[in-house]
């Protein structure tokens, strides 16, 4: 109760459209959340959503997540979720899925890097800004709004947790 915020972390569920024994693993997951009957302050995956970026695959976590109770979604996109598909289609599909998960909280986005902020602790999610096959690329234009995120928020003194899938 007197926690100030209350976070999930993953990464990795790779929900699939042929794997079908793993996703067994995100639903169970999910359940155990839903039977908690808490209400988490944030949800955060870290990438690799999906296992090839289908559509047929958020759908799949989209009906294990949405019964979890939470403020908001915050995921970062993976390669797997970018790489098989041209860029801008593999983009459009992440964000959708995003925003339809969160749409009633208060947070959509409109680019897959963004920040949100929680309880006064900020999130700053960085993204590829192109399909590599397993490589993240960082744009110069990326790489100057997240030293902008972080120069504010070390005004603040608050922690900040940065959510990338790949190594830097």
């Amino acid at each position: 109760d007197s926690a100030n915020m209350t976070f999930i972390a993953w990464g990795d569920t790779q929900v699939s459209n042929y794997l079908y024994s793993r996703n067994q693993y995100a639903k169970n997951a999910c359940q155990d959340l839903v039977n908690s009957d808490i209400e988490f302050d944030a949800f955060v995956l870290a990438g690799d959503i999906a296992e090839n970026g289908l559509a047929a695959e958020y759908a799949t976590l989209y009906d294990y997540l949405a019964p979890v109770k939470t403020k908001a979604y915050i995921f970062s996109e993976g390669n797997h979720d970018i790489r098989l598909r041209a860029y801008s289609q593999s983009s459009k599909r992440f964000l959708n899925f995003v925003n339809t998960l969160n749409e009633d909280n208060d947070l959509t986005i409109d680019k897959l890097y963004y920040s949100y902020e929680v309880n006064g602790y900020k999130f700053i999610v960085l993204a590829s800004d192109k399909s590599e096959f397993e490589e993240n690329w960082f744009s110069d234009e990326q790489l100057a709004w997240l030293d902008s995120e972080l120069e504010q928020s070390a005004k603040n003194g608050m922690p900040v947790f940065v959510i990338n899938h790949q190594p830097l």
